[in-house]
């Protein structure tokens, strides 16, 4: 029973230290990006009340307004913090998408969410091979650089930073894993 509700846990858990990084860092922009992120994940993993495809969009529109909200770092000896910051944010935004995409193929919503067509976009991309392997492999990818961002956000004492990242790490990986094995 435990193991069956770890990854709505650490999905739980990691929106809720996301939210935390954003207000620590007084991001507004961030705050309610990761307000949407934990709200969706409470509701696919208690109450199912919202159909997947309404939290997906919701994922998606915080990942564009995220990566809008990049602002140039302008010199190259501008600062490494600055630029981490960047690298971060940017990172995010692309995993706010990729959630969105793992909420709609792996049906995290239960009953209520949206039912797509496998002719459409396969269910489990990781066992269709091919072009279908891409996503996969992508958030395998970026789940790598969230862990790397991690590590080095550790290095600089930016430990706000290394939370968050870590966290979506966690996140992607408690929303993706699961359907290596369905």
């Amino acid at each position: 029973m435990i193991v069956a509700a770890l990854p709505g846990i650490v999905m739980l858990v990691s929106g809720a230290a996301c939210l935390g990084g954003a207000v620590a860092a007084r991001n507004r922009v961030g705050i309610a990006a990761a307000a949407v992120m934990l709200t969706a994940m409470f509701d696919l993993t208690v109450s199912h009340f919202v159909p997947a495809l309404i939290w997906a969009l919701l994922l998606a529109s915080a990942g564009v307004v995220l990566g809008v909200r990049l602002r140039p770092v302008g010199e190259p000896r501008s600062s490494v913090g600055a630029r981490l910051r960047n690298a971060v944010m940017l990172a995010s935004a692309v995993s706010y998408v990729a959630m969105a995409w793992l909420v709609m193929t792996h049906a995290h919503g239960g009953p209520g969410s949206a039912v797509i067509l496998s002719e459409d976009l396969p269910t489990h991309a990781a066992h269709s091979g091919g072009v279908a392997a891409i996503p996969a492999v992508a958030i395998a990818v970026l789940v790598a650089v969230q862990l790397a961002l991690c590590f080095m956000a550790l290095r600089r004492g930016r430990r706000v930073l290394a939370i968050e990242t870590g966290a979506m790490a966690a996140m992607l990986l408690a929303m993706f894993v699961p359907s290596l094995f369905a």
